[in-house]
């Protein structure tokens, strides 16, 4: 499976909350499902711009902040790839 969920078992990534440790979940239907987007990868940039406009009108910091990042991320990135 291209996309790498925890689908009962490990995915690639684990990601953890700041406040306690516990690991979020990636098991579609979850609350607290998520998603990983590496910065190298190459479709990073495009998702990040979108993600970036799409939140413009409730919070322009928050999106400019985005927006920033998007400019390290895919084609920017000095390691940019396909994802894997």
């Amino acid at each position: 499976m291209k996309l790498d969920r925890n689908l009962g078992r490990m995915g690639k990534y684990v990601v953890l909350r700041s406040c306690d440790g516990t690991p979020l979940s990636s098991v579609p239907g979850d609350p607290d499902e998520c998603f990983v987007l590496v910065l190298k990868d190459e479709y990073a940039h495009a998702a990040l711009m979108a993600y970036s406009k799409a939140a413009i009108a409730d919070d322009p910091e928050y999106a400019d902040q985005v927006h920033e990042l998007a400019m390290r991320a895919g084609r920017y990135h000095a390691l940019c790839k396909k994802p894997d």
